[in-house]
């Protein structure tokens, strides 16, 4: 079953939101300089809701969010979101032999079903996909 175009279209508003933001903040946090060496890293952001929203409903947001090893919140680079969004979001980094790169993903619930879309941005193109379920 396919996510319901009403559904897909309030979401992918929100996520393609993200992905434009992105594209600015993670090139200038991958060339930003640290001890005179660029990072040479992407942003990582560790999902900003507590819960997958479903059938439609926003949740809350924190944008305070961060992973254990990294100092940097999605506030601290400058992601702007409502406070409460319909679409669970995070943003996860790799290095694989072609190089590094970042998938935007984001997961929703309609009707019992969890689905999951990603986004790369990198070498490793068989990381994206639409909606599934």
């Amino acid at each position: 079953m396919a996510l319901s175009a009403s559904l897909k279209a309030t979401v992918d508003a929100v996520f393609d939101d993200l992905v434009t933001q992105l594209e600015t903040i993670q090139s200038d946090y991958y060339n930003e300089l640290v001890d005179g060496f660029a990072r040479g890293r992407y942003w990582q952001g560790i999902r900003v809701t507590n819960s997958i929203p479903a059938d439609g409903n926003s949740v809350a947001i924190d944008l305070t969010k961060k992973p254990q090893d990294q100092a940097e919140s999605w506030q601290d680079v400058g992601i702007m979101l409502d406070s409460s969004i319909p679409v669970a979001l995070s943003v996860n980094t790799y290095l694989g032999t072609n190089g590094a790169g970042y998938t935007v993903c984001g997961q929703v619930i309609e009707n019992g079903i969890t689905y999951s879309r990603c986004v790369n941005v990198g070498p490793e193109i068989y990381r994206n996909h639409d909606w599934t379920g």
